[in-house]
């Protein structure tokens, strides 16, 4: 279980949380001890596609989608 969780709520800023979730992952903290958890907020960019992808690269990665 994660001792920690860093959640990100975003919209519309693809590149900028690729590079976001890409700098927590390179932390020296080991990847079992905390959970990066984006949530979506209807996003029209390719957020979705981008984090369908960063999830295969980082299993303590989760995300969700919220709808207007």
């Amino acid at each position: 279980m994660p001792k920690l969780s860093v959640v990100i709520p975003t919209l519309n800023r693809a590149r900028v949380l690729a590079q976001t979730i890409d700098r927590i992952g390179s932390q020296t903290i080991s990847r079992d001890l905390y959970e990066v958890i984006v949530v979506d907020n209807a996003s029209t960019d390719d957020t979705q596609s981008l984090l369908s992808a960063k999830s295969r690269l980082y299993p303590n990665l989760k995300f969700f989608y919220q709808s207007k």
